[in-house]
């Protein structure tokens, strides 16, 4: 009888034994599903998720469900009113589906910079990390645009007046255009705005990089806002903006769009020139893009926690993108996730926009 408890024991300790090594391993009766692009890890109990975002993908984000714990087959113009999705990428760009960038409450921290980790320690993460964040360091959506130096705000009268600071862009195509806003005549409320003057000088020649010449000066009175294509000098009316290269431009609520990156299939990029200048606002000191050094190209971007203090660091010489190894908190839908970006390459052939993500709910 003794003998039989004995046996019966070492049974039941192997049993526990080889069951917990099977749960480290993911391999355990408990370990959750996979899908076609997560993983769980046993060991670190995490999910690991590989995702193209690549270059191939250029006219839609990549979107991401949590909870699908899977890509979700979406357009961008889908997304925007979808609440399928928590994350999208698209090339080294990250947005939540919160803020100006979807209908949901998604909203994120970076736990480096908010001082509450260290770099790489997304392992040590959990609710007392989630806990320390303060209301005012989650972060929603916004957009960063390339024209971000237009205005002076007025305190005391609550009006908008221009700088007229004087930026080279990049229009749909490729072509150089030398651009100032002038002015704004009766200007009311956002969304609503009063009529643009804008004055520009526009290079029709492809590769050319002379911007000398006369320039035209338009006022737009388009309140709701409007397109502007420059090799025509015409307010325009695209079928789909965002597929579109027939417009340059697009002005609404006192905001500049360019037609490039996340608004457009375009070349849209600015180059604020206006550094460059003893007077920000001379218009005609400016005759030759290649007079200003190396162009310092910006693009419009979308502003999020991934995002306004960049995830990765670049690598001037090797033009690499590597990971800071900070750890984010994202909250979505009542939960908060951990998400830590691993890598920006593909494993095998060292494509670029193939993201391995590490993530776990809190």
């Amino acid at each position: 009888m003794k003998y039989f408890k004995v046996t019966s024991l070492i049974a039941l300790l192997l049993t526990a034994i080889v069951g917990c090594s099977n749960d480290d391993n993911g391999t355990g009766p408990d370990q959750p599903d996979n899908t076609a692009s997560t993983t769980w890890d046993g060991v670190g109990k995490f999910w690991v998720t590989k995702l193209d975002a690549s270059a191939t993908q250029s006219t839609n984000y990549t979107y991401y469900s949590f909870a699908a714990r899977d890509i979700v087959t979406l357009t961008d113009e889908q997304a925007e009113t979808s609440n399928a999705w928590d994350l999208a990428f698209k090339k080294s760009y990250i947005k939540t589906n919160g803020g100006y960038s979807g209908p949901g409450d998604a909203k994120g921290v970076n736990l480096v910079t908010a001082g509450i980790v260290a770099e790489d320690m997304f392992a040590d993460v959990d609710a007392t990390e989630l806990a320390a964040v303060q209301s005012g360091q989650w972060i929603e959506d916004g957009y960063d645009f390339a024209l971000d130096s237009l205005w002076n705000y007025n305190p005391i009268t609550h009006q908008l007046s221009a700088k007229k600071y004087v930026y080279i862009l990049s229009d749909a195509v490729g072509n150089l255009v030398k651009f100032q806003l002038l002015d704004v005549i009766g200007g009311s409320q956002p969304p609503a705005q009063g009529a643009m003057v804008i004055k520009y000088f526009y290079q029709p020649a492809a590769g050319a990089t002379n911007v000398s010449g006369e320039a035209e000066v338009d006022t737009i009175d388009a309140p709701n806002g409007f397109y502007f294509d420059f090799s025509s000098g015409q307010v325009v009316t695209p079928a789909d903006p965002a597929t579109s290269t027939d417009w340059d431009i697009r002005i609404y609520s006192y905001d500049v769009y360019l037609n490039g990156s996340i608004f457009g299939s375009g070349q849209g990029a600015a180059f604020p020139v206006y550094d460059g200048l003893v007077d920000r606002t001379d218009f005609d000191a400016v005759t030759n893009v290649n007079n200003f050094g190396q162009p310092r190209w910006v693009l419009d971007e979308m502003q999020s926690a991934f995002t306004v203090s960049d995830w990765y660091n670049y690598n001037f010489q090797t033009h690499v993108l590597t990971s800071k190894k900070n750890t984010y908190i994202v909250q979505v839908g009542g939960k908060s996730y951990k998400v830590f970006i691993v890598s920006y390459y593909n494993t095998d052939t060292e494509a670029s926009g193939h993201y391995t993500i590490n993530w776990a709910e809190l």
